[in-house]
């Protein structure tokens, strides 16, 4: 079965590379207490995807004021993982500068578990993962699941919006309504939290 929110995300032990080095036995459970940010994409030396994993390493900064890691997941092998973090960008690749660990799902048992396998024969990405963005939270409960087709890359302003916003409501016990923000209003989730906040909606 597909997993769900609020569900215990499944663990894993992956073999990556990250940097200039390949990487071994990487598990969800190293990351117990912060919020972790799971994005699997179909594969590298592709197109849409060098653009996210650059999107999501030039975030570091944002992304650990708010306590979250990036994990990267595909069906490569460490080894065509670490030739393409080396490889300039003029030939396709990452230029040497990502800091993100970039794990190998070779016998793709994560990606099912996950629902990101990708099951259709009649396209190039058969076997591989769709573009799917998990994010666990510090107890390791899947709090945001975002699955889109290959051909969109995901956003990385919506990802930091959405932990923001998980994290003020378990701190505050307030709900974000639509389109929130960091600093804009939230409401306490019932009759007179909402009524209140409805009232005062710009008209």
């Amino acid at each position: 079965m597909p997993v769900t929110i609020r569900q215990t995300a499944p663990n894993f032990c992956l073999n990556g590379a990250q940097g200039t080095e390949t990487i071994s036995n990487i598990s969800l459970d190293n990351y117990k207490g912060k919020w972790v940010i799971l994005l699997f994409y179909p594969m590298d030396w592709t197109f849409v995807c060098p653009t996210e994993i650059f999107a999501y390493n030039d975030a570091a900064d944002k992304l650990a004021a708010v306590n979250t890691v990036v994990l990267g997941i595909s069906g490569d092998s460490p080894y065509t993982h670490l030739s393409w973090l080396k490889a300039s960008r003029s030939e396709g690749g990452l230029g040497g500068l990502i800091n993100i660990p970039l794990l190998s799902d070779v016998t793709r048992e994560t990606m099912k578990n996950y629902g990101v396998y990708n099951e259709d024969k009649s396209g190039l990405d058969y076997a591989q993962a769709f573009r799917g963005l998990f994010l666990i939270d510090p107890n390791q409960k899947i709090r945001h699941i975002y699955i889109n087709d290959n051909g969109v890359g995901r956003s990385v302003d919506e990802t930091i919006r959405v932990i923001k916003g998980l994290q003020f409501s378990d701190e505050h016990g307030e709900v974000c309504p639509a389109n929130w923000h960091e600093g804009d209003k939230t409401f306490v989730p019932n009759n007179a939290g909402i009524s209140k906040f409805l009232v005062n909606l710009k008209k």
